[in-house]
């Protein structure tokens, strides 16, 4: 494979782009890699702390705070950075959905964003949402999109500033997009079910308890929203913080290989699904596959587990 370049004055270690992807196009990934790589395939998808303590007052960037807690951007947030709620502001209201290219675009323009904007997403908990929040921009053709590696809990770590000022930025006029990216990185019921029939990759990244079926949420949530427990015929189990180490940042790019290539069976070339409950912890394995390992065509059934386990006619496994 070849991998970009580093280049130290952009993102902390991120290359320049290769671009990440033109409006009409996803990320242009050689399907040629090594089995255990030795750097990441996309370094520039990933902005280090020390190099946004550097860039907080950048004019073309924007800093989004995503996390599960709706409400902790309130209590503190990176100076600058404004939140995107993904209940809220990336949801359709009415339908099971996400919004339509007008509400992103509406989304972008009341935050300042244009399409030549980097946005650098950061939350809690490992940047699971925040990985959600980069997943969604992308659905909508966003090009320049990176993840704060280590995201807030490495940021408050290492005592850097945190304010709870609500910055204002000029309203833009972002264009409303030309289309949804739900072929190329969304996977829906028939073709999470295709996938099991035809025994290609599929990852359940939920906890342990989830896929075994003895729980139907995480085991410190409330146990409901799904009439069954247990997990797609012939997915593989790897919960999404696999890929992460202690300090939330993830993990290098050779130990990323071993636990998804060699573990779960995923490949260059081979359609490759991931859900989990709802599709957010599915966006941070997503992420690892597509922008760290250099993966194509990887997935996300944002439906997951929510959708599977109340569906008439679904069928189920249990057990390891």
């Amino acid at each position: 494979m070849t991998y970009a370049k580093i280049d130290d004055a952009d993102g902390g270690g991120a290359a320049k782009a290769k671009s990440l992807a033109r409006a009409e196009k996803q990320p242009e990934i050689s399907c040629l890699m090594p089995t255990h790589p030795t750097q990441y395939a996309h370094p520039e998808a990933l902005v280090e702390t020390d190099w946004l303590g550097k860039h907080l007052k950048d004019e073309d960037i924007r800093i989004v705070e995503s996390n599960e807690d709706v409400l902790l951007y309130d209590t503190g947030h990176i100076p600058g950075a404004v939140h995107i709620d993904w209940r809220a502001d990336l949801q359709d209201q009415v339908i099971r959905d996400y919004i339509s290219p007008e509400k992103f675009a509406e989304l972008c323009s009341r935050n300042g964003i244009t399409p030549d904007t980097t946005c650098i997403f950061y939350g809690d908990k490992a940047n699971w949402w925040a990985c959600y929040a980069f997943w969604a921009f992308r659905l909508f053709g966003h090009e320049k999109v990176k993840i704060l590696n280590g995201g807030r809990d490495k940021w408050k770590a290492e005592g850097r500033p945190m304010t709870r000022e609500v910055p204002k930025y000029p309203q833009t006029n972002y264009p409303v997009p030309n289309k949804r990216f739900d072929k190329e990185i969304r996977a829906f019921f028939d073709e999470a079910l295709a996938q099991s029939k035809s025994d290609k990759p599929l990852i359940d990244v939920r906890s342990p308890g989830e896929y075994r079926g003895e729980v139907t949420h995480m085991p410190e949530y409330p146990q409901e929203g799904v009439l069954r427990g247990g997990h797609i015929p012939g997915a593989k189990s790897m919960p999404w913080k696999t890929a992460t180490n202690d300090d939330a940042t993830f993990k290098p790019a050779d130990e990323l290989a071993k636990i998804y290539l060699d573990q779960c069976g995923v490949k260059p070339g081979t359609d490759t699904v991931v859900y989990c409950r709802i599709g957010e912890r599915s966006s941070h394995t997503w992420f690892v596959l597509t922008y760290l390992l250099g993966l194509e065509n990887v997935r996300n059934y944002d439906g997951s587990w929510t959708e599977w386990g109340n569906k008439v006619g679904a069928p189920i496994e249990k057990g390891a």
